[in-house]
């Protein structure tokens, strides 16, 4: 039809890690669509049926021929049965940057072939094994992780990760950006953790 679904942003609430061969039910809906976002939910249980994570992601859809976002197109839109249930709706940080105190530390990295997925861009899960990989805080619990994917990176960028403490010391807000970028408003993903 000309179009693609492109994930925005998401939230996701770990009440505890699963162990290494521990089954587990994933349930999933679409929770709800708005004029350019798509929301889609998560429940992960173990097998006693407990909720062991909870998630949210938002979706956009863009005009392959042109590159651009657009509104959700009401071919698509009839496609999907939409529950009333939608987990964290309208409770994102809206600016996590203005969280962001002191710089702690960057890191840089450059982007290679293994990180790419099928549109050879850096594969969404990769921008969060660079996060998880430096920070400094213990995860092993509970933890809450927003991330916001603003531009894409290509093989061979030259990217660089940073992170900032703020008020809170179970916080950290972090940057992905390209390295030439001017400001840390123009990165392509922003963090926000809490343990």
């Amino acid at each position: 039809m000309g179009f693609a679904w492109i994930l925005y942003r998401w939230k996701i609430n770990v009440k505890r890690l699963p162990s290494l061969g521990e089954k587990l039910t994933v349930r999933t809906w679409s929770s709800g669509m708005e004029r350019i976002y798509a929301y889609r939910s998560f429940r992960i249980f173990d097998e006693q049926d407990n909720i062991i994570c909870e998630a949210l992601s938002t979706w956009l859809v863009i005009n392959i021929e042109k590159r651009s976002v657009c509104s959700v197109p009401p071919d698509i839109f009839d496609k999907y049965v939409n529950l009333d249930e939608c987990i964290f709706k309208n409770v994102y940080t809206a600016n996590p940057l203005s969280l962001a105190k002191d710089e702690l530390l960057t890191v840089p990295y450059t982007v290679r072939k293994h990180h790419l997925d099928y549109n050879l861009h850096m594969n969404n899960a990769k921008y969060v094994e660079l996060f998880l990989d430096s920070v400094n805080l213990e995860i092993e619990k509970s933890f809450d992780l927003e991330v916001t994917y603003k531009k894409e990176c290509l093989l061979g960028n030259e990217i660089s990760c940073t992170y900032f403490n703020t008020d809170n010391t179970n916080t950290v807000v972090a940057v992905i950006k390209l390295s030439d970028a001017d400001n840390n408003r123009n990165a392509n993903t922003l963090f926000k953790l809490e343990v």
